[in-house]
Protein backbone atom coordinates (compact mmCIF):
# COMPACT_ATOMS: atom_id res chain seq x y z
CA UNK A 1 0.00 0.00 0.00
CA UNK A 2 1.50 3.47 -0.98
CA UNK A 3 1.95 5.83 1.20
CA UNK A 4 -0.37 9.26 1.19
CA UNK A 5 2.36 12.13 1.47
CA UNK A 6 -0.95 14.36 1.69
CA UNK A 7 -1.94 12.50 4.89
CA UNK A 8 -0.94 15.07 7.98
CA UNK A 9 -0.27 11.98 10.25
CA UNK A 10 2.68 11.01 8.19
CA UNK A 11 4.44 14.10 8.34
CA UNK A 12 3.71 14.70 11.90
CA UNK A 13 5.66 11.15 12.44
CA UNK A 14 8.31 12.22 9.78
CA UNK A 15 8.82 15.59 11.71
CA UNK A 16 8.66 13.60 14.90
CA UNK A 17 11.30 11.49 13.95
CA UNK A 18 13.88 13.84 12.40
CA UNK A 19 13.75 16.13 15.41
CA UNK A 20 14.70 13.41 17.71
CA UNK A 21 16.90 12.68 15.70
CA UNK A 22 18.16 15.94 15.48
CA UNK A 23 17.58 16.99 19.65
CA UNK A 24 20.41 13.58 19.65
CA UNK A 25 22.95 15.03 17.87
CA UNK A 26 22.40 18.11 20.01
CA UNK A 27 22.85 16.08 23.03
CA UNK A 28 26.42 15.26 21.54
CA UNK A 29 27.10 18.88 20.62
CA UNK A 30 25.67 20.43 23.93
CA UNK A 31 28.21 17.40 25.93
CA UNK A 32 31.55 17.91 23.73
CA UNK A 33 31.80 21.01 21.78
CA UNK A 34 32.94 23.15 25.30
CA UNK A 35 35.34 20.13 25.39
CA UNK A 36 37.04 20.19 22.09
CA UNK A 37 36.98 24.35 22.66
CA UNK A 38 38.82 24.15 25.57
CA UNK A 39 41.18 21.96 24.37
CA UNK A 40 41.86 24.51 21.17
CA UNK A 41 42.29 27.15 23.34
CA UNK A 42 44.62 25.56 25.69
CA UNK A 43 46.37 24.71 23.18
CA UNK A 44 46.47 28.39 21.50
CA UNK A 45 47.77 29.33 24.89
CA UNK A 46 50.94 27.18 25.09
CA UNK A 47 49.18 25.11 28.13
CA UNK A 48 51.56 22.14 28.61
CA UNK A 49 49.49 18.96 28.34
CA UNK A 50 46.74 20.69 26.65
CA UNK A 51 46.74 18.25 23.09
CA UNK A 52 46.78 15.44 25.05
CA UNK A 53 43.63 16.40 26.92
CA UNK A 54 40.68 14.55 25.23
CA UNK A 55 42.68 13.33 22.18
CA UNK A 56 41.21 12.69 19.27
CA UNK A 57 37.96 13.73 20.86
CA UNK A 58 35.21 15.43 18.05
CA UNK A 59 31.87 15.48 17.10
CA UNK A 60 31.73 11.87 15.65
CA UNK A 61 34.26 10.06 17.67
CA UNK A 62 34.22 8.16 19.80
CA UNK A 63 31.15 6.78 19.36
CA UNK A 64 27.98 7.40 21.81
CA UNK A 65 29.02 6.71 25.58
CA UNK A 66 28.18 7.35 29.12
CA UNK A 67 29.94 10.21 30.26
CA UNK A 68 30.24 8.38 33.56
CA UNK A 69 31.92 4.91 33.08
CA UNK A 70 32.84 5.59 29.21
CA UNK A 71 31.42 2.60 28.32
CA UNK A 72 29.99 2.30 24.52
CA UNK A 73 26.73 2.67 24.41
CA UNK A 74 24.15 0.18 22.51
CA UNK A 75 21.74 1.00 19.54
CA UNK A 76 19.20 0.40 21.70
CA UNK A 77 20.61 2.92 24.54
CA UNK A 78 20.72 5.74 22.03
CA UNK A 79 17.09 5.20 21.10
CA UNK A 80 15.69 8.80 22.15
CA UNK A 81 13.07 9.71 24.75
CA UNK A 82 12.34 5.88 24.35
CA UNK A 83 15.91 4.59 25.84
CA UNK A 84 15.58 7.10 28.71
CA UNK A 85 11.99 5.77 29.71
CA UNK A 86 13.40 2.33 29.54
CA UNK A 87 16.29 2.48 31.48
CA UNK A 88 14.57 5.25 34.08
CA UNK A 89 17.05 8.00 33.07
CA UNK A 90 19.76 5.98 33.60
CA UNK A 91 23.05 5.14 32.07
CA UNK A 92 22.55 0.93 31.71
CA UNK A 93 25.69 -0.29 32.68
CA UNK A 94 26.63 2.81 35.75
CA UNK A 95 23.35 3.88 36.78
CA UNK A 96 24.73 7.43 36.44
CA UNK A 97 21.81 9.78 35.67
CA UNK A 98 21.64 11.23 31.86
CA UNK A 99 18.26 13.63 32.61
CA UNK A 100 19.78 16.00 30.46
CA UNK A 101 19.89 14.20 27.49
CA UNK A 102 15.72 13.51 27.76
CA UNK A 103 15.35 17.38 28.49
CA UNK A 104 17.15 18.37 25.00
CA UNK A 105 15.56 15.86 23.24
CA UNK A 106 12.06 16.68 24.45
CA UNK A 107 12.74 20.39 24.04
CA UNK A 108 14.26 19.52 20.44
CA UNK A 109 11.20 17.99 19.86
CA UNK A 110 8.76 20.45 21.17
CA UNK A 111 10.11 23.47 19.30
CA UNK A 112 10.14 21.56 15.84
CA UNK A 113 6.40 20.94 16.43
CA UNK A 114 5.63 24.26 17.52
CA UNK A 115 7.38 25.44 13.77
CA UNK A 116 5.61 22.78 12.09
CA UNK A 117 2.21 23.82 13.35
CA UNK A 118 2.72 27.22 12.43
CA UNK A 119 4.43 26.78 9.05
CA UNK A 120 3.41 23.00 7.95
CA UNK A 121 5.35 21.54 5.34
CA UNK A 122 7.52 24.71 3.94
CA UNK A 123 10.39 26.21 3.02
CA UNK A 124 10.43 28.25 6.43
CA UNK A 125 9.49 25.30 8.27
CA UNK A 126 12.70 23.48 7.14
CA UNK A 127 14.38 26.47 8.10
CA UNK A 128 12.85 27.42 11.83
CA UNK A 129 13.63 23.59 12.50
CA UNK A 130 17.14 24.41 11.52
CA UNK A 131 17.19 27.68 13.74
CA UNK A 132 15.34 25.82 16.58
CA UNK A 133 18.10 22.98 16.97
CA UNK A 134 20.54 25.54 16.93
CA UNK A 135 19.13 27.88 19.38
CA UNK A 136 18.73 24.65 21.78
CA UNK A 137 22.34 24.16 21.42
CA UNK A 138 22.81 27.28 22.20
CA UNK A 139 21.05 27.42 25.20
CA UNK A 140 22.16 24.77 26.49
CA UNK A 141 25.98 25.34 26.21
CA UNK A 142 25.44 28.95 27.48
CA UNK A 143 23.69 27.24 31.18
CA UNK A 144 26.33 24.45 31.40
CA UNK A 145 29.33 26.60 30.13
CA UNK A 146 28.56 30.54 30.23
CA UNK A 147 29.61 30.12 26.31
CA UNK A 148 28.43 30.94 23.23
CA UNK A 149 30.37 29.51 20.67
CA UNK A 150 31.17 31.28 17.80
CA UNK A 151 30.78 27.84 15.78
CA UNK A 152 27.07 27.80 16.16
CA UNK A 153 26.53 32.15 16.84
CA UNK A 154 27.92 31.94 13.20
CA UNK A 155 26.28 29.52 11.67
CA UNK A 156 22.70 30.89 12.75
CA UNK A 157 23.90 33.99 11.48
CA UNK A 158 24.69 33.41 8.24
CA UNK A 159 21.97 30.52 7.70
CA UNK A 160 19.97 32.95 8.62
CA UNK A 161 20.82 35.66 6.00
CA UNK A 162 21.09 32.72 3.46
CA UNK A 163 16.84 31.90 4.26
CA UNK A 164 16.17 35.79 3.66
CA UNK A 165 17.86 36.11 0.65
CA UNK A 166 14.45 34.45 -0.23
CA UNK A 167 12.57 36.48 2.18
CA UNK A 168 11.64 33.57 4.25
CA UNK A 169 11.64 35.79 7.36
CA UNK A 170 12.35 39.01 6.62
CA UNK A 171 13.47 40.98 3.60
CA UNK A 172 16.90 40.64 2.67
CA UNK A 173 17.45 44.15 3.38
CA UNK A 174 15.56 43.94 6.86
CA UNK A 175 17.76 40.86 7.74
CA UNK A 176 21.21 43.02 7.19
CA UNK A 177 19.61 45.89 8.96
CA UNK A 178 18.74 43.49 11.51
CA UNK A 179 22.23 41.42 12.09
CA UNK A 180 24.21 45.22 11.83
CA UNK A 181 21.34 46.41 14.68
CA UNK A 182 22.04 43.52 16.68
CA UNK A 183 25.39 43.74 17.39
CA UNK A 184 26.67 47.32 16.81
CA UNK A 185 23.40 48.92 18.66
CA UNK A 186 23.72 46.61 21.66
CA UNK A 187 27.12 46.79 21.82
CA UNK A 188 27.34 50.45 22.83
CA UNK A 189 24.27 49.71 25.18
CA UNK A 190 26.66 47.19 26.61
CA UNK A 191 29.32 49.79 26.97
CA UNK A 192 27.39 52.35 28.43
CA UNK A 193 25.76 49.96 31.06
CA UNK A 194 29.89 49.26 31.24
CA UNK A 195 30.31 52.94 31.97
CA UNK A 196 27.49 53.81 34.58
CA UNK A 197 27.38 50.57 36.56
CA UNK A 198 30.71 49.81 36.61
CA UNK A 199 29.63 46.25 36.03
CA UNK A 200 29.88 43.93 32.66
CA UNK A 201 26.22 43.69 30.99
CA UNK A 202 25.64 41.42 27.76
CA UNK A 203 29.01 39.86 26.69
CA UNK A 204 30.13 38.96 23.29
CA UNK A 205 28.64 35.76 22.39
CA UNK A 206 25.17 37.48 23.54
CA UNK A 207 25.83 40.16 20.51
CA UNK A 208 26.10 37.87 18.25
CA UNK A 209 23.49 35.84 19.23
CA UNK A 210 21.64 39.14 19.07
CA UNK A 211 23.09 39.77 15.30
CA UNK A 212 22.38 36.01 14.33
CA UNK A 213 18.10 36.41 15.82
CA UNK A 214 18.44 39.79 13.77
CA UNK A 215 19.55 38.21 10.57
CA UNK A 216 16.55 35.96 10.81
CA UNK A 217 13.73 38.05 11.98
CA UNK A 218 14.58 41.79 10.37
CA UNK A 219 15.63 44.49 12.80
CA UNK A 220 12.18 45.10 14.01
CA UNK A 221 12.00 42.11 16.08
CA UNK A 222 14.73 43.39 18.10
CA UNK A 223 13.13 45.38 20.61
CA UNK A 224 10.48 42.75 21.37
CA UNK A 225 13.11 39.83 21.26
CA UNK A 226 15.16 42.10 24.27
CA UNK A 227 11.79 42.59 25.79
CA UNK A 228 10.49 39.27 26.01
CA UNK A 229 14.12 37.88 27.23
CA UNK A 230 15.03 40.20 29.64
CA UNK A 231 11.35 39.82 31.20
CA UNK A 232 11.35 36.19 31.20
CA UNK A 233 15.05 36.47 32.67
CA UNK A 234 13.74 38.45 35.51
CA UNK A 235 10.85 35.91 35.90
CA UNK A 236 12.94 33.22 35.98
CA UNK A 237 15.87 34.77 38.10
CA UNK A 238 13.43 35.54 40.74
CA UNK A 239 11.51 32.18 41.04
CA UNK A 240 14.90 30.58 41.63
CA UNK A 241 15.63 33.42 44.20
CA UNK A 242 13.19 33.14 45.98
CA UNK A 243 12.97 28.75 45.94
CA UNK A 244 16.66 29.23 47.23
CA UNK A 245 18.21 27.33 43.88
CA UNK A 246 20.00 30.56 43.19
CA UNK A 247 21.42 33.42 45.46
CA UNK A 248 20.78 37.02 44.16
CA UNK A 249 24.18 37.99 42.72
CA UNK A 250 24.59 34.68 41.01
CA UNK A 251 26.07 35.20 37.29
CA UNK A 252 22.91 35.13 34.59
CA UNK A 253 22.98 33.50 31.21
CA UNK A 254 21.47 35.18 29.24
CA UNK A 255 21.69 33.35 26.27
CA UNK A 256 18.77 30.72 26.88
CA UNK A 257 16.76 34.14 27.29
CA UNK A 258 17.68 35.13 24.11
CA UNK A 259 17.08 31.72 22.74
CA UNK A 260 13.72 31.33 23.89
CA UNK A 261 12.66 35.42 22.94
CA UNK A 262 14.02 34.33 19.06
CA UNK A 263 11.83 30.77 19.20
CA UNK A 264 8.68 32.96 19.96
CA UNK A 265 9.90 35.40 17.48
CA UNK A 266 9.59 31.87 14.59
CA UNK A 267 6.22 30.96 16.24
CA UNK A 268 4.54 34.24 16.61
CA UNK A 269 6.23 36.61 14.35
CA UNK A 270 3.86 39.55 14.28
CA UNK A 271 3.88 39.53 18.16
CA UNK A 272 7.62 40.01 18.61
CA UNK A 273 7.97 42.46 16.13
CA UNK A 274 5.54 44.46 17.98
CA UNK A 275 4.32 43.25 21.34
CA UNK A 276 3.59 47.02 22.91
CA UNK A 277 0.45 46.78 19.99
CA UNK A 278 -0.31 43.20 21.15
CA UNK A 279 -0.11 43.81 24.69
CA UNK A 280 -2.45 46.94 24.51
CA UNK A 281 -5.41 44.80 22.02
CA UNK A 282 -4.96 41.74 23.93
CA UNK A 283 -6.17 44.04 27.63
CA UNK A 284 -8.77 46.29 25.08
CA UNK A 285 -10.49 43.28 24.01
CA UNK A 286 -13.36 41.97 25.30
Amino acid sequence: MALDLNDSWIWFAAVCTVALCAGSFVTVVVHRLPQILQRQWRMESGESGASATHDGLSLWWPPSHCPQCKKRLKWRHNIPLLSFIVLRGRCAYCSAPLKAYFAIELTTLVTWLAVFHTYGITPQFATAALACTLLVALACIDRREKILPDEITLLMLWTGLLANAFSLFATPADAIFGAAAGYSVFFLIKHLFSMISGKQGLGQGDLKLLAAIGAWLGWQALPGIVLVASLSGILIHLVLTAAKRRAREAEIAFGPYLAFACFIGLVFADVIKNPFAFAAFTIGAD
